[in-house]
């Protein structure tokens, strides 16, 4: 298992693999994917890379209201360190900005998420949030998951 595999976990990996996390070059599974020159992923099977080459296709975004959050993957980055990767429907992730923060609710999951934006990807109308550090990884729901977003505190334009 490589350094990286050890320091990001992806919780998603087994069902998801390829995910956008490919698209974006963030995938903490594939050196390639993260610009390394070898493989060095162990993945069994098919590599990964190989796969995500040949399959390659953008997912799309889903058709998303204003104010909803579709979660696509969970990473954990070390400890107290959850990183939520999801599509936001455009109208909405226009009015974000990094640093800004959310709150992710479901009325079935009987509390909230406090997220903070740490990275947006306008393109794939795709962003990277961090949860609060509280959260334990099983307490947020998986992949597909809909949720309602909430801004807590936007950052001002310049």
């Amino acid at each position: 298992m490589t350094d990286l595999m050890i320091k990001t976990q992806c919780l998603d990996y087994l069902d998801q693999c390829p995910c956008m996390l490919a698209t974006i070059h963030k995938c903490p599974l594939c050196s390639l994917l993260l610009g390394q020159d070898r493989c060095d992923c162990r993945w069994p099977g098919l590599c990964l890379y190989a796969h995500y080459l040949w399959n390659k296709k953008s997912p799309g975004t889903p058709p998303l209201k204003h104010h909803q959050f579709q979660l696509e993957t969970r990473l954990l980055e070390g400890p107290g360190k959850c990183l939520l990767y999801g599509y936001l429907a455009p109208s909405f992730l226009e009015t974000l900005q990094k640093g800004d923060s959310l709150v992710l609710w479901r009325e079935d999951l009987h509390q909230e998420i406090q997220t903070v934006v740490t990275e947006i990807f306008r393109q794939n109308s795709f962003a990277e949030l961090q949860a609060e550090a509280t959260l334990s990884p099983d307490q947020i729901p998986g992949p597909a998951t809909l949720f309602t977003a909430r801004p807590i505190s936007l950052t001002p334009a310049i």
